[in-house]
């Protein structure tokens, strides 16, 4: 006789427990500050424009097999106390949060961008994800709005290669399912190598090497003044996290002289950008110390590569500019070593630095930097997707924000967005101005002198 009966267990009833997982000191950090802040600030809001031969029911179906075969996108925080996520279950496709708003013009489907982009996600109840889709003109529009709990930049190209499978093959639902098992054990695992990590005596003496390097650049600053870029914070009525965003698409002439002098000077596409946004906070600010966010990926197992997840750290960068050098001598001399060094230093958690360096905190201001440089790789493509694009939320996470994308056709588009209310209209506009400025000296006299502080 089995000690089991029908009331206690059986095959039809019975439901393991949900996996579960340590969450990343990153983050927990960004629990905290969902928390405190404005709820959307951390929605990543992505468009993938689609053959619009794909109809409806086979993209809702392709989508839940995405979900089902990337484990993170089921991924939920826990509890918070312990820092523990869960991985969910699969969602059929009927359940998904997918939206259809069928044929429409161009400006409905941007409003569905806002819309989604604005959504307030509850990080305790998955999943952490949005869907609309619709048809402008006539063609194919995937709206997705993710929170940056579960996804990163890096996590656009995994997204965007399971898409298309599961959009051509014979069985969406079977394809998710093959690489369930294997990548929800991966993920476990990088989860478990962040945190092996975190606690690691080599990260702690690498945290400790950070630290010391920044400290020595508060020399030059007030006792009372944070260690962060000097960006002129001006309030402006009814001021918020709102944001604004400035566009440049540099034309091809421009793009190839970029390639040459970046050739030329030996320096990565990261390290050249850094080297002129850099240069433009001092030629803005005439600051002698410059501070900026670098974000840097941080994935530890060779799993994790082909997952989505949030696995990045941004971390602080110093420099000196000096106006008596060159550009080729500040870019290749001062900012591919300290690009180098923190690079060298990626898997130390921000947490972790600002317990050791206790950085005055404000309200208005992220610790230790409030200025930041990403640098994107566009997703490579393969049909029935066509194009992935990344948008603003309308809320800005940091003062100033500059993204570089660079596209596999070869075209780049470099962006500016601020919160008004922490860097004026004007200041963003002459501080864009200087940007281009600073940019075509480096390609034109990068032998030259540094900008000195405008006006």
């Amino acid at each position: 006789m089995s000690i089991w009966s029908e009331d206690t267990w059986s095959e039809d009833t019975f439901a393991p427990p949900a996996p579960t997982l340590p969450l990343t000191a990153a983050q927990q950090g960004l629990w905290v500050t969902h928390q405190l802040g404005p709820r959307q600030l951390y929605n990543v809001v992505v468009t993938v424009e689609l053959a619009p031969a794909a109809d409806t029911g086979l993209i809702r179906d392709a989508l839940a097999a995405v979900l089902t075969a990337q484990p993170a996108l089921r991924t939920a925080v826990a509890d918070p106390l312990t820092g523990t996520g869960r991985i969910d279950e699969p969602l059929p496709p009927g359940e998904l949060p997918f939206e259809e708003i069928g044929r429409c013009g161009a400006a409905e489907a941007e409003e569905a961008v806002a819309r989604l982009g604005a959504h307030h996600f509850d990080l305790e109840r998955g999943p952490l994800l949005r869907f609309a889709h619709a048809r402008p003109d006539g063609r194919s529009v995937l709206v997705m709005a993710v929170h940056h709990l579960v996804f990163d930049g890096f996590s656009l190209q995994p997204f965007a290669d399971d898409l298309a499978r599961c959009l051509t093959a014979p069985s969406p639902a079977a394809f998710g399912e093959r690489l369930r098992a294997a990548r929800e054990t991966r993920l476990i695992g990088e989860h478990a190598a962040q945190t092996a990590a975190q606690r690691s005596p080599a990260t702690a003496r690498q945290a400790a090497e950070l630290a010391a390097f920044l400290a020595g650049f508060r020399s030059g600053t007030a006792p009372t003044a944070p260690l962060t870029a000097t960006v002129p914070a001006t309030r402006e009525p009814g001021g918020d996290r709102t944001a604004r965003r400035l566009c440049w698409a540099p034309d091809p002439a421009t793009r190839a002289a970029i390639r040459t002098a970046r050739r030329t000077l030996g320096l990565t596409a990261y390290e050249f950008f850094t080297a002129v946004h850099t240069a433009t906070l001092y030629a803005h600010t005439g600051a002698p110390e410059v501070v900026l966010g670098s974000p840097f990926m941080a994935r530890h197992t060779f799993g994790a590569l082909g997952l989505c997840g949030f696995f990045v750290n941004t971390l602080p960068l110093a420099v000196r500019p000096d106006p008596a050098r060159s550009f080729a001598h500040f870019a290749t001399e001062d900012v591919a070593p300290a690009v180098t060094f923190v690079r060298g230093r990626a898997k130390v958690p921000l947490p972790h630095l600002l317990a050791l360096l206790r950085p005055e905190r404000s309200e208005r201001h992220t610790p230790l930097f409030s200025s930041v440089l990403a640098m994107q790789d566009a997703a490579i493509c393969t049909p029935p997707v066509r194009r992935v694009r990344v948008h603003g939320n309308d809320s800005a996470k940091y003062d100033l924000w500059i993204g570089v994308t660079d596209a596999p056709d070869g075209s780049l588009t470099l962006e500016l967005e601020h919160a008004p209310a922490s860097l004026s209209t004007a200041d963003a506009d002459a501080l864009w101005a200087t940007f281009g400025t600073v940019l075509r000296g480096a390609l034109e006299r990068p032998e030259g002198r540094l900008l000195t502080k405008a006006g």
